[in-house]
């Protein structure tokens, strides 16, 4: 085989085309998931932009893949909210006719040290980061049990593993959806449906911006590639996990984070 025909083959082998497939990207209003949701499109994909009060940000993704040729709408709701999260579902599945990827993306920091966090500080985060990927997941699985289909990624954090002074609450609740990611691979196998996680470092987001500018210098002493991660990296996994690639692939965690993991 020539060296062209041979890169011609891995080329058509590692194409991405999710034409005819939906993915509801919760927290798509800005940074990954707003990267995701524009990667999601140029591969194919029509997408529901989810926010909880970013409608207008949310919307000006929703035309951004409108003009990427897909169908695209701007979903809004408390997602700590189970019943509020059915009627999203419903909603997309009403206009889009169907959800095969559900990207849970939806976050929220409140970062103090252990003991002056509130019960508010923990609820706030709770709802956001871990009750918000448990009602999605619940609402679209529901859909996707009987076609016996679906991609389901979670995106949690380094610092589920490596921990964090002032993050016991943003911990705990990316901790959980990582052991949550292997259940629930376990429980929807047998449906087809796979269940992966995508561990980000630290990226250059509007949420990580008071970190980043607070000790920029010292994450990069720890990161092998000695750069910050952008959206577009993470973006990027959840397109493969999203792909046929993978189908053979669940219960499994991504660490995506420029080698701060093994620092």
């Amino acid at each position: 085989m020539t060296t062209a025909r041979a890169s011609g083959t891995l080329a058509a082998m590692f194409e991405i085309n999710l034409s005819g497939k939906c993915a509801w990207v919760t927290g798509g209003s800005r940074g990954i998931g707003k990267a995701t949701c524009l990667a999601l499109a140029r591969a194919g994909c029509d997408v529901a932009v989810g926010f909880h009060t970013a409608e207008a940000q949310a919307e000006a993704v929703a035309q951004e893949v409108r003009a990427l040729g897909r169908i695209a709408i701007a979903v809004g709701g408390n997602l700590g909210d189970a019943a509020a999260c059915d009627a999203a579902q419903q909603r997309i599945a009403a206009e889009l006719g169907h959800i095969d990827v559900l990207v849970n993306n939806a976050g929220a920091i409140r970062d103090k040290l252990f003991l002056l966090l509130e019960p508010a500080d923990w609820s706030a985060v709770l709802d956001a980061n871990l009750m918000s990927c448990v009602n999605a997941t619940r609402a679209c699985v529901r859909a996707m049990w009987p076609k016996r289909a679906g991609k389901i990624i979670n995106i949690s954090s380094v610092a589920a593993t490596r921990g964090g002074a002032g993050q016991a609450n943003y911990v705990a609740t990316k901790a959980a959806i990582e052991g949550i990611t292997r259940s629930l691979a376990v429980e929807f196998g047998p449906r087809k449906i796979t269940v992966n996680c995508i561990a980000p470092g630290v990226v250059e987001t509007e949420m990580s911006e008071a970190l980043v500018a607070s000790s920029k210098a010292g994450i990069l002493e720890r990161q092998i590639l000695k750069r910050l991660g952008m959206a577009d990296d993470i973006a990027a996994w959840v397109v493969w996990l999203a792909s046929p690639h993978t189908d053979w692939v669940s219960g499994q965690t991504f660490h995506v984070d420029g080698g701060l993991k093994m620092a």
